[in-house]
């Protein structure tokens, strides 16, 4: 996992806050989807996770539609989802 830093390339003309390194979307992105609002920071999937985070708020979790709802889960499944969890948790906290 990749330290908490930001990318100083990615500041838009009229932002004083980059996007966190680990945000998948340009600034192009941002200026034509969040239209002059706070911006959506949106990480790659690590497999079970994308993790979210709104200028200034807290980053959080959502659970993969390759998951799914309603879906059994084998012992195996189970064990991979409470480690991802778990690994989720840390990113979270050495990304804040």
């Amino acid at each position: 996992m990749s330290t908490p830093t930001t990318d100083a390339r990615r500041v838009g003309a009229n932002r004083s806050t980059p996007c966190p390194a680990w945000c998948k979307f340009s600034e192009a992105q941002h200026e034509e989807y969040d239209k002059g609002e706070p911006w959506l920071h949106g990480s790659e999937s690590n497999g079970f996770f994308t993790f979210w985070q709104l200028d200034g708020g807290p980053i959080t979790a959502t659970l993969d539609e390759s998951v799914g709802d309603n879906v059994d889960l084998t012992i195996d499944r189970l064990r991979e989802l409470a480690q991802a969890s778990l690994r989720a948790v840390e990113w979270i906290e050495a990304h804040q």
